[in-house]
């Protein structure tokens, strides 16, 4: 007995049996020797020979003779592919039963051939008579037969001829076409049976239990496979490995192939003697079966064989273009629906909405009762669905099942416990994933159709026979099955057109995130312009706050300068020990003015790179003048030494008596150095200060300065040197960030009104700081810093400057050594030439300091000035009296400069006067401010704080074109 029966047939290896049917012979050739390595016990039955294993490892003419086997090997060579012979035929001496013995007579075999496991393979069997007559007739059968099928179109019609020519050709007493539905089971859908058999099969369905897993799969290599007679003796193959590969011989291909003991039990249980089964394969899957069967042994022979072959084909390729016709016209019907649902859902503010707006739509698409839409842990219905409990449970079991994008069931209780409670509603279901991870999915539903089945017998499994040998159902009677829990079927045109609204949804998506994430950015950047015209009003403003006292400052001190200039004058004149000793003071107070100059100079300086800092992003391009260093240096010590020594702080300047002339941006050193000296004065309470230049590294371009600043100050740790520049600081380039006015006006209050350029924070984290490194780095250096807790710290950086050639050094350092300090001219100096005629000057300002510093430079000057307190008095003060010149500031009260422009150039055009030129005071340095007051009409702008000689050069440059 075999070790498989019907609990484990599905693992029987049907492929490699180690046997064949008895009607053929099978000879397995090693290429291109042409040895036998295998063959069928009954070749020495058959012809003659008497020990079987004498056979292997001969040549094959051994078998066929030696002009047969010359033959065969020169049309194995010409042809190539052997499946090219089929079949090839040979007469050879046969064992043959006479009254009184067995004989050998010459008889005609046909041989095919086909490879497997590195083996040429020859099945050889009978041949039939081929004379003119069996030709001829069986040329008419095919042809009959081509014809027939070639003119029809019908699938099922084109089945039921199919099914009776191969009927005609073969004269099997009942011929069956089986379709399989997806869940393996056949049904009988066309039938030709003889007379004499009284029970028809057409329309009873048997289970897919009845043809294992293996055998489905070997009726997709081979499409044919024949049985003679059902009870036939196997017949062994020796050796029953082949020899190259110690494996079993694979016989997929091969017809004589001995079948499963299981189905010949199944055949015998049916009454069937003799069977044939032809594949019908539809885009690489079994579609179904043609199955033959005759209440007697019956042999069909090759050219019979391979024109059912030949039907088959025909037949699945007629129903494989019938499939795709049909499903393109479900698809057409279909994607009427989805093409509104598309339009609706692009129309809608989500996807969702205008899904859910086209409900007959949505259903109509796959011909569903019901619908839900699942996304974003949210459940939207339609039509008749289950209850929301069950729905959100369905969602989780759908969220477990292997990854897909579409499903459908048509019994729902084979995946869900609580199935049948909802089969009114939803017995099957077809599903789309958005997500399935995250349970994003639609779902459609339809309701339980019950149905009645015609089983070709009941599917019993586990009935034993007469032995206890559990063996294949013996029932084939009509069993009727009334199945309950199922719906009507999904077609694969409702699969394809789910996932083709699952594409639309997904885009859809993509589109409602695009769309929302851009309307977040334009409202992030009307925010952010929002925020910028806010701090840039707020700038404006702290701009115009800062400006103004410091051109207080500045021109008080050009003030200064021209009265000492006039007592210098005066003291000329006098001599004696009192005036020496006057003429000393005068120099003292000279320096202090100096000072107070060179502290006014840099605060401007600080005030226009906070701007920039916070505004602008990357910095202005540097200025290259030529300078000393040294110069540069002494400079920011004369500035802080008094105030180092009030401290009781020792102040070291160490630099090299040689000047260094180099060409680079002046200010901006400065500035530099102004910053890290502050800062060690800031945190220096005892010790010293030092303040050094390096060694000077050159090129043939550039000379590299180094430059520190030392101190025994607070000193920092580790971790808050290396937190000096983070956080918020900016690096250049860096656009403007999101500030508000608060945090803006303390980034400017870090500046101090005492001269304190690092702010309060800890140890140098200062604006100052910040925009010295800034300033290092845009001289294509970097600021260092090396600093002991409670000792002291080093600020040290190197910049990089243009080398001048010694020519040129020579001339720059001469040109210093003739230069005299420029002298401010006092009431009594000569004006200059273009500047002797008066002018009648209109000064519009509503600080007072600033009007009295304006007013003295005019008068001193020899210009007639008129004050206005606010431009709305300014336009009046123009109606009643011709000015040859205004000054106008911008931020006043009542009206401000750009309005009382606007109006005085509306007046004199309504006049047709000549425009009288307008110059701008304005503390706002930033380029759109100026080009707002041109467009408003003034002629040119002074910014604020302003010098005495910019003032007289603006007034003669207006006054020489009138």
């Amino acid at each position: 007995m075999s070790k498989y029966n019907e609990t484990n047939c599905d693992r029987e290896p049907i492929r490699i049996p180690g046997c064949i049917q008895p009607h053929g012979i099978l000879i397995c050739l090693k290429e291109p020797e042409m040895t036998i390595l295998q063959v069928s016990q009954n070749i020495g039955e058959r012809l003659g020979f008497e020990r079987v294993e004498d056979l292997l490892y001969q040549n094959l003419g051994r078998v066929v003779g030696e002009d047969s086997y010359n033959n065969l090997c020169k049309r194995i060579s010409a042809e190539g592919d052997v499946a090219q012979l089929n079949p090839y035929s040979f007469v050879i001496p046969t064992m043959q039963k006479t009254q009184d013995t067995n004989v050998l007579i010459p008889t005609s075999w046909d041989a095919t051939f086909h490879r497997s496991g590195g083996l040429l393979l020859m099945e050889m069997e009978l041949s039939t008579s081929r004379n003119e007559d069996y030709l001829e007739a069986f040329y008419k059968k095919g042809k009959q037969s081509i014809t027939a099928l070639a003119g029809t179109h019908d699938v099922q019609l084109l089945t039921l001829m199919t099914v009776n020519e191969v009927a005609r050709i073969t004269g099997y007493d009942r011929v069956m076409a089986y379709r399989f539905d997806k869940d393996g089971h056949g049904e009988v859908v066309a039938e030709k049976k003889d007379d004499s058999l009284r029970e028809s099969f057409h329309g009873l369905r048997y289970p897919a239990t009845d043809i294992p897993k293996q055998a489905r799969e070997l009726y997709l290599k081979n499409w044919i496979r024949v049985i003679p007679d059902r009870s036939y003796q196997p017949v062994p193959i020796i050796p029953p490995n082949n020899p190259l590969t110690d494996e079993p011989l694979d016989l997929s291909f091969a017809w004589s192939r001995s079948v499963s003991p299981i189905h010949l039990q199944y055949l015998k249980n049916m009454g069937v003697e003799a069977s044939m089964s032809i594949s019908l394969v539809v885009e690489g899957k079994l579609w179904g079966l043609i199955a033959c069967h005759n209440s007697h042994p019956r042999y069909v022979p090759y050219e019979a064989r391979s024109m059912c072959e030949f039907l088959g084909q025909m037949l699945s390729w007629h129903i494989d273009t019938s499939a795709a016709s049909m499903l393109a016209e479900q698809l057409h019907a279909s994607r009427h629906h989805t093409t509104i649902l598309y339009n609706a859902m692009s129309l809608s503010e989500t996807w969702i909405t205008g899904l859910l707006a086209q409900p007959d739509q949505l259903l109509g698409m796959v011909g569903a009762t019901g619908a839900a839409v699942c996304y974003d842990r949210q459940i939207f219905r339609v039509g008749k669905t289950p209850p929301l409990e069950s729905l959100v449970e369905l969602v989780e079991i759908y969220k477990k099942f292997p990854p897909c994008k579409t499903l459908s069931t048509d019994c729902l209780a084979d995946h869900y416990d609580r199935g049948s409670e909802i089969k009114d509603t939803a017995s099957g279901v077809l599903a789309t994933f958005l997500s399935q991870a995250n349970g994003d999915a639609i779902l459609w539903f339809r309701p339980e159709v019950a149905k009645t089945v015609n089983w070709g017998g009941r599917d019993v499994k586990g009935a034993a026979d007469a032995h206890g040998n559990l063996a294949p159902r013996a029932s084939f009677a009509l069993w009727k099955e009334v199945l309950s829990g199922k719906s009507e079927t999904w077609q694969n045109s409702d699969e394809v057109v789910a996932s083709e609204l699952r594409h639309s949804v997904m885009e859809m998506v993509i589109k409602h995130r695009i769309k929302k994430a851009h309307d977040q950015e334009i409202l992030r950047v009307k925010i952010a312009e929002e925020d910028l015209r806010k701090q840039e009003e707020f700038i404006d403003t702290i701009c115009h706050e800062i400006r103004n006292p410091i051109n207080g400052i500045t021109g008080s001190v050009e003030l200064l300068r021209d009265q000492l200039t006039q007592i210098r004058a005066l003291m000329s004149t006098f001599q004696g020990a009192a005036t020496a000793e006057l003429s000393d003071s005068i120099e003292e107070i000279k320096l202090n003015i100096d000072s107070i100059a060179e502290c006014a100079e840099h605060q401007t300086m600080i005030t226009n790179d906070v701007l920039k800092f916070n505004v602008n992003g990357p910095a202005h391009e540097l200025v290259r003048v030529p300078f000393v260093v040294q110069t540069v240096i002494q400079q920011v010590a004369r500035m802080f030494v008094g105030k180092i020594q009030k401290r009781g702080i020792k102040f070291n300047l160490n630099v090299p008596a040689h000047p260094l002339v180099v060409r680079g941006d002046a200010q901006r050193l400065k500035q530099v150095v102004i910053n890290l000296v502050a800062n060690a004065v800031k945190f220096t309470e005892k010790g010293q200060i030092s303040v050094s230049m390096g060694k000077v590294l050159a090129t043939a371009q550039h000379k590299f300065i180094q430059i520190s600043v030392e101190d025994t100050g607070i000193g920092m740790t580790e971790d808050e040197r290396q937190a000096l520049f983070s956080g918020n600081s900016e690096e250049i380039g860096s656009p403007i960030k999101s500030r508000s006015a608060t945090n803006l006006s303390r980034t400017l209050s870090e500046v101090g009104s005492s001269g304190d350029l690092v702010g309060d924070m800890t140890r140098g984290g200062g604006l100052g700081l910040k925009i010295s490194r800034r300033n290092v780095q845009l001289m294509k250096g970097d600021l260092e810093i090396s600093s002991q807790k409670n000792v002291g710290s080093q600020f040290s950086f190197t910049i990089e400057t243009d080398r001048l050639s010694d020519q040129e050094e020579q001339a720059f350092l001469k040109t210093l050594e003739t230069q005299t300090p420029p002298v401010s001219r006092g009431v009594d100096s000569p004006l200059p030439v273009a500047l002797k005629s008066r002018g009648k000057i209109l000064i519009v300002e509503d600080n007072s300091l600033n009007q009295k510093i304006l007013m003295t430079i005019l008068t001193r000057n020899g210009y007639q000035v008129s004050v206005a307190n606010n431009g709305l008095e300014g336009v009046e003060a123009s109606m009643a009296e011709k000015f040859d010149l205004l000054f106008m500031d911008i931020e006043m009260p009542k009206m401000d400069g750009h309005e009382a422009t606007r109006q005085i150039r509306k007046r004199e055009k309504e006049l047709k006067i000549t425009p009288t030129p307008i110059i701008c005071l304005t503390g706002n340095a930033r380029l759109e401010h100026k080009d707002r007051a041109l467009e408003a009409g003034m002629s040119d702008f002074v910014t604020k704080p302003f010098k005495k000689e910019d003032v007289l050069e603006k007034i003669q440059q207006f006054l020489e074109k009138t």
